[in-house]
Protein backbone atom coordinates (compact mmCIF):
# COMPACT_ATOMS: atom_id res chain seq x y z
CA UNK A 1 0.00 0.00 0.00
CA UNK A 2 1.45 3.42 -1.06
CA UNK A 3 -1.02 5.26 1.43
CA UNK A 4 2.09 6.51 3.48
CA UNK A 5 3.80 7.79 0.73
CA UNK A 6 1.09 9.47 -0.52
CA UNK A 7 0.06 11.13 2.32
CA UNK A 8 3.69 12.63 2.85
CA UNK A 9 3.69 13.48 -0.71
CA UNK A 10 0.58 15.76 -0.58
CA UNK A 11 1.09 17.37 2.41
CA UNK A 12 4.72 18.46 1.46
CA UNK A 13 3.27 19.38 -1.50
CA UNK A 14 0.92 21.92 0.75
CA UNK A 15 3.77 22.99 3.59
CA UNK A 16 1.72 21.36 5.80
CA UNK A 17 3.21 20.19 9.06
CA UNK A 18 2.44 16.70 10.49
CA UNK A 19 0.53 18.78 13.74
CA UNK A 20 -1.25 21.09 11.20
CA UNK A 21 -2.99 17.79 9.16
CA UNK A 22 -3.40 16.15 12.62
CA UNK A 23 -5.47 19.44 13.84
CA UNK A 24 -7.38 19.23 10.81
CA UNK A 25 -8.82 15.37 10.81
CA UNK A 26 -8.97 15.43 14.62
CA UNK A 27 -5.95 13.01 15.59
CA UNK A 28 -2.11 13.59 16.99
CA UNK A 29 0.31 13.95 15.37
CA UNK A 30 1.94 11.04 16.10
CA UNK A 31 -0.59 9.13 14.19
CA UNK A 32 0.05 10.93 11.26
CA UNK A 33 4.01 9.91 11.37
CA UNK A 34 2.57 6.30 11.95
CA UNK A 35 0.27 6.81 9.05
CA UNK A 36 3.19 8.07 7.07
CA UNK A 37 5.78 5.23 7.94
CA UNK A 38 2.91 3.10 7.18
CA UNK A 39 2.78 1.48 10.54
CA UNK A 40 -0.88 2.24 11.42
CA UNK A 41 -4.02 2.99 9.10
CA UNK A 42 -6.37 6.08 9.78
CA UNK A 43 -10.39 4.63 9.98
CA UNK A 44 -12.99 5.79 7.56
CA UNK A 45 -13.90 9.37 8.69
CA UNK A 46 -10.01 10.41 8.58
CA UNK A 47 -9.70 9.00 5.60
CA UNK A 48 -12.45 10.75 4.12
CA UNK A 49 -11.10 13.77 5.49
CA UNK A 50 -7.76 13.02 4.28
CA UNK A 51 -9.37 12.81 0.97
CA UNK A 52 -11.07 16.52 0.77
CA UNK A 53 -8.38 18.22 2.66
CA UNK A 54 -6.03 17.04 -0.58
CA UNK A 55 -8.89 16.96 -3.00
CA UNK A 56 -7.98 13.26 -4.04
CA UNK A 57 -9.88 9.76 -4.32
CA UNK A 58 -10.05 8.03 -1.57
CA UNK A 59 -9.28 5.02 -3.82
CA UNK A 60 -6.33 7.38 -5.02
CA UNK A 61 -5.08 8.18 -1.76
CA UNK A 62 -4.62 4.48 -0.44
CA UNK A 63 -3.70 2.69 -4.07
CA UNK A 64 -1.30 5.22 -5.21
CA UNK A 65 -2.29 7.56 -8.27
CA UNK A 66 -2.54 10.78 -6.66
CA UNK A 67 -2.04 12.67 -10.06
CA UNK A 68 -5.37 11.64 -10.85
CA UNK A 69 -6.46 14.84 -8.65
CA UNK A 70 -9.23 17.04 -9.84
CA UNK A 71 -12.13 14.91 -8.77
CA UNK A 72 -14.50 17.83 -8.86
CA UNK A 73 -13.90 18.92 -12.28
CA UNK A 74 -15.16 15.24 -13.64
CA UNK A 75 -18.79 15.92 -11.81
CA UNK A 76 -19.11 19.15 -12.71
CA UNK A 77 -19.29 17.71 -16.74
CA UNK A 78 -21.62 15.23 -15.83
CA UNK A 79 -25.18 14.43 -16.71
CA UNK A 80 -27.18 13.73 -13.17
CA UNK A 81 -27.43 10.20 -14.62
CA UNK A 82 -24.13 9.79 -15.03
CA UNK A 83 -23.12 10.94 -11.63
CA UNK A 84 -25.44 9.35 -9.87
CA UNK A 85 -23.69 5.82 -11.11
CA UNK A 86 -20.18 7.89 -10.52
CA UNK A 87 -21.06 8.61 -6.45
CA UNK A 88 -22.51 4.68 -6.44
CA UNK A 89 -19.15 3.61 -8.22
CA UNK A 90 -17.00 5.54 -5.41
CA UNK A 91 -19.14 4.10 -2.70
CA UNK A 92 -18.42 0.34 -3.48
CA UNK A 93 -14.92 1.57 -4.18
CA UNK A 94 -14.61 3.20 -0.49
CA UNK A 95 -16.64 0.31 1.07
CA UNK A 96 -13.70 -1.95 -0.68
CA UNK A 97 -11.40 0.00 0.97
CA UNK A 98 -12.44 0.20 4.07
CA UNK A 99 -12.79 -3.51 4.68
CA UNK A 100 -9.36 -3.73 3.50
CA UNK A 101 -8.35 -1.53 6.19
CA UNK A 102 -10.17 -3.22 9.03
CA UNK A 103 -8.84 -6.58 7.68
CA UNK A 104 -5.10 -5.41 8.06
CA UNK A 105 -6.29 -3.84 10.90
CA UNK A 106 -6.89 -7.21 12.48
CA UNK A 107 -4.04 -8.39 11.07
CA UNK A 108 -2.15 -6.17 13.32
CA UNK A 109 -3.73 -5.98 16.21
CA UNK A 110 -3.54 -10.43 15.75
CA UNK A 111 0.03 -9.56 15.40
CA UNK A 112 0.57 -7.11 18.23
CA UNK A 113 -1.23 -9.86 20.57
CA UNK A 114 0.44 -12.40 19.60
CA UNK A 115 3.65 -10.46 20.70
CA UNK A 116 2.24 -9.43 24.16
CA UNK A 117 1.76 -13.15 25.19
Amino acid sequence: MKFGANLRKLRAERDMSQVELSKLIGVTSQAISQYELGKRVPDATALLLLSDIFNVYVDSLLKGDISMRSRNNNCKEMKDSEFQGFILDELRELRKDVNDLRIEANKSFDKLSNTQK
